[in-house]
């Protein structure tokens, strides 16, 4: 399948859903999905990735410039639910060590937002 790129708003918190391949042919959707999540201030980015079947080193590129954008606009970006391939991929190229994950989308959003959070419970 195509890749498709969904989007939802959390409180403060972007939720970006990427479902497909990840290549060539289809990053710029993700790219401008990601880049636009990433314009304001204090950007709070989480990516959903449990539907991505494949993803190359410009998919890679794409969530890393993501994560770099945000923290330089004192936000962040959480990988959330991300296929096994997808963490071994990570792992192998060392961005374990950068990459927030988290399993749910709750928990991806109390990483970011820990406010939005306790508001969803009270």
């Amino acid at each position: 399948p195509p890749n498709r790129v969904g989007r939802a708003t959390r409180g403060e918190v972007e939720i970006i859903t990427v479902r497909g391949a990840i290549d060539m042919s289809s990053v710029d959707t993700l790219k401008r999905a990601l880049s636009d999540a990433c314009s304001r201030d204090n950007p709070k980015v989480v990516v959903v990735c449990e539907d991505v079947h494949y993803i190359n080193s410009t998919g890679i590129g794409a969530l890393y410039s993501c994560h770099c954008d945000c923290r330089a606009a004192q936000g962040g970006m959480v990988l959330c639910r991300a296929t096994p391939r997808l963490q071994n991929l990570v792992s192998m190229i060392g961005l374990h060590q950068v990459f927030l994950q988290a399993e749910t989308e709750e928990d991806a959003v109390s990483i970011l937002a820990p406010e939005e959070q306790e508001t969803r419970l009270n």
